[in-house]
């Protein structure tokens, strides 16, 4: 038992570093998952809030002119890939789509950062556990799925003066829940919903990501699309994807 929690700490430790790096926070553990969000705005964030909002390129535009996202002092001084931090013209100041491009990012971090450690880092040692190789063969290497969705949710602490847990309560953490378990259905390790695309970079969408499925499920009104990132990793691990940096402009893009 004592080995599971350092196991864990360790995927812990990998996860909430990178998420924490590109404007996250790391919430809770829930079963073999981890809750983590990153904050756009208070309230509603317009089109993008709801199961019935179309999330149109207008509707992201306007988002982007109207509200800026504020982040913690405390995530100011992170390191983060040269690749992501040329993209942000100020880290103080995020758009809600420099929001949503980082929480993207930091999913793909997480997954390299994943393979890394499983090939020359702390979770080495797991492939070679007698329990392990008879179970699982001597390939073994430890994989995440996950999924990620943007939606209102209701921020709060739960608990008493004696033990106080920060939780979010909403069907779009739901949603995001889905989206991860859904990574085992579709064996694509990285899903996103239509709604947090389309408040990403168009860039990614034309370039980066592919649609995998467009379902219907109980609890969301209308059918939506289910967008992956391939990850093909290359000796050094590195292939986040490129955006062009341009000269800042009047109008948010």
């Amino acid at each position: 038992q004592e080995d599971v929690m350092v196991y864990v700490n360790k995927l812990g430790h990998i996860i909430h570093s990178t998420v924490h790096a590109f404007f996250g926070m790391a919430n809770k553990n829930v079963g073999d998952a981890f809750l983590l969000s990153w904050k756009i705005c208070d309230g509603l964030l317009p089109g993008f809030s709801h199961f019935l909002d179309q999330a149109t390129e207008a509707q992201r535009i306007q988002a982007n002119e109207s509200i800026q996202c504020q982040i913690p002092d405390l995530h100011l001084d992170q390191q983060r890939p040269q690749v992501f931090a040329q993209h942000l013209q100020s880290p103080q100041h995020l758009s809600p789509t420099d929001m949503a491009d980082a929480a993207i990012c930091a999913f793909i971090q997480c997954q390299l950062n994943l393979q890394d450690e499983n090939h020359h880092g702390s979770l080495t040692c797991y492939a070679s556990y007698d329990a392990i190789i008879k179970r699982f063969g001597t390939n073994f290497f430890i994989q995440m799925g996950f999924g990620m969705h943007c939606g209102w949710a209701i921020e709060s602490a739960i608990g008493s003066n004696l033990k106080i847990d920060a939780t979010y309560l909403s069907p779009h953490v739901e949603m995001s829940d889905r989206l991860e378990a859904s990574s085992k259905i579709f064996g694509a390790k990285i899903n996103f919903s239509h709604w947090l695309i389309h408040l990403a970079s168009p860039i990614l969408k034309q370039k980066f990501l592919r649609p995998i499925a467009h379902i219907s499920c109980d609890g969301v009104p209308v059918p939506f699309t289910i967008y992956t990132f391939d990850i093909f990793l290359p000796s050094n691990y590195q292939n986040l994807p490129n955006f062009p940096i341009s000269k800042p402009s009047k109008s948010p893009q």
